[in-house]
């Protein structure tokens, strides 16, 4: 699917690369998962057929049946319809096309269609492109009638006469029987969800009303479901039916919390409204006043790439007083859409998605760089010189990770799951030295014990105390100087990330010619998300054009890093043969629980009843800002009293301030920075005082000084 979306930008840029360059291209920017799925020449031969059908579909097919050039195609126009209740992206997008002065939505799929039936659409892929006629009516006012959909398989297939068909088309049209079809499945699904918000469908499990049996549809043949569908079903269901009784407890307390965040994220309903429905909730100027939005900015210049197409652009951001409070800042995802009134939101506009470079506010080059996510070509991207635009983060896709942690909690790794239901304690071995180079008492005490730990353990660090610099820094060096030793490095925004990577290109620095070497890492990430200081170090930018590669590079470097998000979505780098014995979490405290179980629950591939990371070190500080939450206190507290015996009292504390309650703080398992470096002695006493209880400060000069 990712290589056909490829093809389609490539046909719509101008289609001058050629099918093997096109194909490299596509493994180096996604190696990981390229090497993890061992992509081989069947696969490169199907691309080969893919390419082509798409290159026919563009360039040849769309532009004599509805006058589209394949310049005139956004791709991956992003919509919003509350009126519908649906959110997503279109693949390609065409406002106006010269025939009939129509809009023509373009749906790919990579897959097959009914070849074996009746040469139809799949019912799962009409849904969509039934549904763009309605949607673009109430976003654009573009009559139902004049929006053309166009669904569109590329795949090479044979039938059972052994019949070839490259690639195949289909013009889909929605009457309102399809459109209540479309409704009524919405509407079941939003039920599901608020039966997960108040904890109801638990009841359905535990009756017995669902089994493996109960996703059998009356149609499915004996083979279909006794081969196939049957034991995706039961790998579904039975985690949750044979799960012990706290722990399902934990599972369906923790699954509606993480559903009614959703519900008041996308829907603000009852006691929140807040979230991604803000973006359509509010008006221009209560946006701005809450500094949600960069709004009045004014196109200055735009940058074309190697292809032609607009890579970036550039608007002056001076003309309204509010954005310099914006919380709008460099690495973010945004949507850029014309400020047509004080009612403008991407509901009502053409939307084109992109992230922000930089925020700059110099007095004579004042202005907002954001790179376009996709680029677009220039016949597409119609920014106007005279009009302005309003520029907000993007929707997101928060939750998945989420949904899919507490699944691995159930059927991942067992003693995880004993340790994080408090059913097992933690194993600690005896505390060795640390080698190389001396370290302060304190932190090399911390340092030792951390190795020492077999499970988790956790490090205290108040502001200013040196987590980064002192405690990841020396932790990293004692797996650098152990041979076979791997670490995986966390945090839970990209500016954290930037952050250790500055920390590990400085000891790098500092290390003997010899040694630098080991000090080399991979990011894990994209490049919008990632500071150019450290791009170098993505996978997709060191040129791995095949497995091999990968794997060797892989095998050279002892340190990998990226968000917790960024690794629980894709696990490939953890699964491609390399052991990492631990993981240091930073941030930790501002992490939710769920947020983590994908990666703490994961089992080895090898064996499944043993963990795939080796230990988990989680760095934070519970007295600072906590994680966002959505709900109420009160609506987010645990009122099952075998969860508040494991100390799980609220939804919305993070596991490092569970297992801080857990460890009773005892020095095997929980350590605490001791001594700050940031604040002047006398600005010290204030948090010292009623949050840290006489934390020490050091002996830096600037802290001892007198003030003014």
């Amino acid at each position: 699917g990712n290589f056909a979306d490829d093809c389609l930008a490539e046909e719509v840029a101008g289609g001058n690369e050629s099918q093997e360059t096109l194909s490299q291209q596509f493994i180096q920017s996604n190696a990981l998962d390229a090497t993890a799925h061992e992509i081989d020449e069947a696969w490169k031969e199907e691309a080969e057929f893919i390419r082509k059908n798409i290159s026919r579909e563009i360039r040849q097919t769309l532009p004599a049946e509805f006058g589209v050039a394949p310049d005139q195609w956004q791709i991956e126009a992003p919509f919003i319809s509350p009126f519908l209740g649906v959110a997503g992206r279109m693949d390609a997008f065409a406002p106006y096309a010269a025939t009939e002065n129509r809009s023509v939505v373009f749906e790919l799929k990579s897959g097959k269609w009914k070849i074996f039936r009746d040469h139809d659409p799949k019912d799962e892929h009409l849904f969509q492109p039934w549904i763009y006629g309605d949607m673009l009516y109430y976003a654009l006012g573009i009559g139902r009638k004049d929006v053309w959909p166009r669904l569109y398989y590329s795949k090479r297939v044979k039938d059972k006469n052994n019949n070839i068909y490259n690639g195949h088309s289909f013009a889909v049209t929605a009457d309102r029987e399809k459109i209540r079809l479309v409704m009524n499945f919405r509407n079941k699904v939003v039920n599901v969800w608020k039966l997960m918000r108040d904890n109801k469908l638990r009841k359905f499990f535990e009756s017995g009303k669902i089994r493996s049996d109960s996703f059998r549809a009356p149609s499915c043949g004996d083979k279909l479901w006794d081969v196939w569908l049957k034991p995706q079903a039961e790998a579904l269901v039975n985690p949750i039916l044979s799960a012990d009784p706290l722990a399902r407890d934990y599972f369906w307390r923790f699954l509606a919390f993480e559903a009614a965040e959703d519900f008041c994220a996308w829907c603000g309903e009852g006691e929140q409204s807040g979230g991604k429905s803000l973006s359509w909730k509010m008006a221009l100027p209560e946006k701005r006043q809450a500094g949600m939005v960069l709004s009045g900015l004014v196109p200055v210049s735009q940058r074309p790439d190697e292809k032609g197409r607009i890579e970036r652009i550039d608007f002056d951001h001076t003309l309204e007083p509010t954005n310099a409070f914006c919380s709008i800042r460099p690495g973010d995802s945004v949507f850029i859409y014309e400020q047509a009134s004080d009612l403008s939101n991407p509901s009502n506009a053409r939307v084109f998605g992109g992230h922000i470079v930089s925020f700059e506010d110099r007095e004579h080059n004042p202005q907002l760089r954001i790179m376009l996510d996709p680029p677009q070509t220039p016949a597409a991207f119609q920014i106007d010189a005279s009009k302005q635009y309003i520029v907000e983060t993007s929707l997101g896709n928060r939750g998945r990770n989420e949904y899919k942690g507490l699944f691995m909690f159930l059927s991942g790794c067992p003693r995880r799951r004993q340790l994080l239901l408090n059913q097992i304690q933690p194993y600690c071995d005896p505390v060795r030295p640390i080698v190389g180079r001396e370290i302060s008492t304190p932190v090399g005490d911390l340092i030792a014990r951390a190795r020492a730990a077999r499970d988790w353990y956790l490090v205290w660090g108040p502001p200013g105390t040196g987590k980064t610099s002192h405690f990841l820094r020396g932790y990293v060096e004692q797996v650098v100087a152990t041979p076979e030793e791997n670490v995986l490095m966390l945090a839970y925004t990209n500016r954290a990330v930037d952050e250790i990577c500055g920390m590990l290109e400085t000891a790098r620095k500092d290390a003997p010619e010899e040694e630098k070497s080991k000090w080399d890492y991979w990011r894990i990430g994209t490049a919008s998300h990632c500071a150019a200081d450290y791009q170098s170090h993505l996978p997709e930018s060191r040129g791995l054009g095949d497995r091999r590669s990968v794997l060797e590079g892989l095998d050279k470097i002892k340190i990998v890093v990226g968000t917790i998000a960024s690794l629980s979505a894709d696990h490939s780098v953890l699964h491609l043969g390399k052991r990492f014995d631990s993981a240091i979490v930073d941030e930790a405290s501002q992490i939710l629980e769920p947020q983590l179980l994908s990666l703490f629950c994961a089992p080895d591939d090898g064996a499944p009843r043993e963990p795939l990371i080796g230990k988990f070190v989680l760095v934070g500080d519970d007295k600072q800002l906590p994680a966002v939450v959505q709900q109420s206190v009160e609506t987010s507290a645990v009122t099952e009293e075998p969860l508040r015996a494991i100390h799980l009292t609220n939804c919305r504390h993070s596991l490092f301030m569970r297992l801080k309650e857990l460890s009773g703080q005892k020095p095997e398992l929980f350590g605490k920075m001791g001594k700050q470096f940031r604040m002047h002695e006398d600005i010290a006493k204030f948090p010292n005082k009623y949050f840290y209880d006489n934390l020490g400060v050091g002996d830096v000069v600037r802290q001892c000084a007198p003030l003014p």
